[in-house]
């Protein structure tokens, strides 16, 4: 199973001067969900206005990738004191599709008890999997007899969404 980089990615900035963000927090947020997504920075990011800090407020950025610029809506969904929370709409083509750590744990848990007929006591991934051919993430698996062996993933093909993985679990304890 896999999930995709979420469409809105939640934010929290100080609000600057009594009721705006300014563009330079707003920038630094925009840039960061891009990088979170995309899996590098922008090689720009512009918000060249403020933005009000009232539930419902938008502003629109302008980052640009590979020589092309995109358009990145940002709203206001809550101000609580002197913080503004707002969504950021990644553009589509910027996401890269990922498997959560913790399915990516299970679907290896599965794997493993179908091809040795023994459930492991637990798998342990320590982030999401991103949708890359070649990305590579060491997991651990924990053994019934409670031995811990490095389990080596790397994703083996994308298409759309779904996210395509081989995983071997290393014969020697990484204990």
């Amino acid at each position: 199973m896999a999930l995709f980089g979420g469409t809105l990615l939640l934010g929290g900035v100080l609000a600057g001067c009594g009721s705006t963000v300014d563009s330079e927090d707003v920038t630094d947020q925009v840039a960061t969900a891009i990088e979170d997504s995309a899996g590098a920075p922008p090689d720009a990011t512009d918000c060249p206005d403020p933005l009000d800090a009232e539930e419902g407020a938008t502003t629109t950025c302008t980052v640009t990738v590979d020589d092309t610029d995109y358009d990145v809506p940002v709203e206001v969904t809550g101000v609580d004191g002197d913080t503004a929370d707002f969504d950021i709409t990644v553009p589509e083509e910027l996401r890269v599709p990922r498997v959560a750590a913790d399915d990516l744990a299970d679907q290896i848990a599965s794997g493993v008890a179908d091809q040795v007929g023994e459930e492991p006591e637990g798998v342990t991934c320590p982030e999401d999997l991103r949708g890359e051919v070649g990305t590579t993430l060491t997991c651990v698996l924990t053994a019934p007899d409670g031995t811990e062996l490095d389990t080596e993933v790397e994703v083996t093909s994308v298409e759309g969404a779904q996210v395509n993985f081989s995983f071997e679990v290393l014969p020697e304890s990484n204990g």
